[in-house]
């Protein structure tokens, strides 16, 4: 049998603590991922029109993608410094991002797990597949990236974590 006053008093809780949920939050994550899944299909594919091509008629796809990328923005709810750890997880995305579409340019085969293992000996052939000023730009990219990232955890504002609400949001993004 199940005790009524328990139950009654178990969904008086998780209403009450349904309605403090600031729904913002988690919308702001969905729309961020969205943008961010949609610029990494552009990179992948070289085009924006194939980026809209790719949405439209392979949404299956879209959506798995979509939802990892959420699935991962959603994990920046769970921190103090969400900015911070947002900034971080779109840095990651994007860098793969740009990686992927630089090595697509190169050897038309994406961006694998292989590809990390093999990095110190692609470091030394480099020179022959990239320019002097193309290093100075990439390593001007890292440079702002690094400066922006600093900025951001210096003066981002500090947010307590609501865990229940970050915990419900991670639910739902892994249900997608």
């Amino acid at each position: 049998m199940i005790n009524t006053t328990k139950l009654k008093s178990m969904m008086t809780f998780i209403y009450s603590k349904l309605k403090d949920i600031k729904y913002t939050d988690f919308m702001i994550c969905v729309l961020i991922s969205f943008v961010m899944t949609f610029v990494l299909e552009a990179l992948g594919r070289h085009s924006i029109p194939l980026a809209f091509s790719f949405m439209i008629y392979h949404v299956g796809f879209f959506v798995s993608n979509f939802s990892i990328i959420l699935c991962t923005i959603t994990l920046c709810l769970f921190f103090k410094r969400r900015y911070f750890a947002l900034s971080l997880v779109l840095l990651l995305w994007l860098g793969l991002g740009v990686t992927n579409c630089i090595i697509l340019t190169y050897r038309n085969t994406p961006l694998a797990a292989v590809d990390f293992s093999i990095v110190k000996s692609a470091l030394d052939i480099m020179n022959a597949y990239v320019k002097s000023i193309q290093i100075i730009s990439i390593c001007s990219m890292v440079l702002v990236a690094v400066v922006v990232i600093v900025l951001v955890l210096k003066y981002a504002p500090k947010k307590k974590p609501n865990f229940f609400s970050a915990s419900l949001y991670m639910a739902i993004s892994v249900i997608v």
